[in-house]
């Protein structure tokens, strides 16, 4: 799916897919964690045109504390981009 816009169909399939697998222990799982996360980032990259668009957009406009903190785990991988320590810290 990576790299196209899906159709309504498929989006609400994969949503209530993501959703099924965040209600369950699949989440715990590093790949499947990341696997998940890059498909909805990838929705939203192609909904809002830009990085710090789809960031806003992956967890709501409300008060931004989570595109902070993707954004502060982004940069960490920049610049050690071999490591999957930022992404562990994350979500700790």
């Amino acid at each position: 799916m990576l790299g196209h816009m899906p159709g309504d169909a498929q989006t609400h399939q994969l949503f209530a897919e993501a959703a099924a697998a965040h209600a369950s222990s699949q989440l715990t799982d590093d790949a499947t964690n990341i696997g998940l996360g890059t498909e909805y980032m990838q929705y939203w990259l192609n909904k809002a045109h830009s990085v710090d668009g789809a960031y806003k957009l992956y967890r709501g406009l409300s008060n931004g504390i989570y595109y902070q903190k993707i954004k502060a785990c982004a940069d960490k991988l920049r610049a050690d981009p071999d490591s999957m320590q930022p992404l562990r810290n994350m979500v700790q």
